[in-house]
């Protein structure tokens, strides 16, 4: 998966519970300038924070993970 898939699995998630981007970002401690970044793929961000993103919007990293390896580049 590409840095922008990963994103807007986040985005799709994060509407899906009808959440804004500050709300995300106050869920995960950041500011709400990165989130528009993590989402378009265009801002770097650590796997901690992929994961504690993926944790609190309910993403499966495991199920990304299997779509990722169905479907090789």
């Amino acid at each position: 998966m590409t840095k922008a898939e990963i994103g807007a699995k986040i985005k799709e998630q994060r509407e899906a519970k009808g959440w804004s981007q500050k709300q995300l970002a106050d869920a995960i401690d950041t500011h709400t300038q990165r989130i528009p970044g993590i989402e378009s793929g265009k801002t770097n961000t650590t796997i901690d924070r992929l994961i504690l993103i993926c944790n609190v919007i309910g993403l499966s990293i495991e199920a990304n993970e299997q779509r990722a390896s169905a479907n090789p580049r």
